[in-house]
């Protein structure tokens, strides 16, 4: 498996979904790698992945009573939407720049609530 591939959880729990960071990784039971081909940027692949269009459709097709799981050939069954590979490179920039957003907002927050506490613990001295 190579970097920056895309790790799926086919089992326990159903459809976690990472990229791989390391160059070289083993994986285990209920886990698969997925590389996309030229056609699909993998970060595109990995945002898709947990949509929650997606997730609905990955469940759907899971089986079991217990513990649903899917098996790879039927993962291979779910369609994705595939724009093209610039409009997926486009959407992969927007979404890291929202996120990036949210954790400066994250941040700020954290900045806040730190000074809110510091401010409330010297008027109850």
């Amino acid at each position: 498996m190579q970097k920056d591939s895309i790790l799926f959880t086919t089992e326990a729990p159903l459809g976690n979904v990472a990229i791989n960071p390391f160059d070289n990784v083993a994986i285990a039971q209920r886990t698969i790698a997925i590389d996309s081909y030229n056609k699909m940027n993998n970060y595109f692949l990995f945002y898709e992945l947990l949509s929650p269009m997606l997730q609905v459709s990955i469940k759907k097709a899971a089986t079991g009573s217990t513990v649903k799981g899917i098996r790879a050939a039927n993962l291979r069954n779910i369609l994705i939407l595939l724009p093209p590979l610039s409009e997926q490179q486009r959407i992969v920039s927007k979404i890291e720049e929202l996120f990036a957003e949210l954790d400066k907002i994250d941040k700020a927050q954290e900045t806040y609530d730190n000074a809110a506490n510091k401010l409330r613990e010297k008027v109850l001295d």
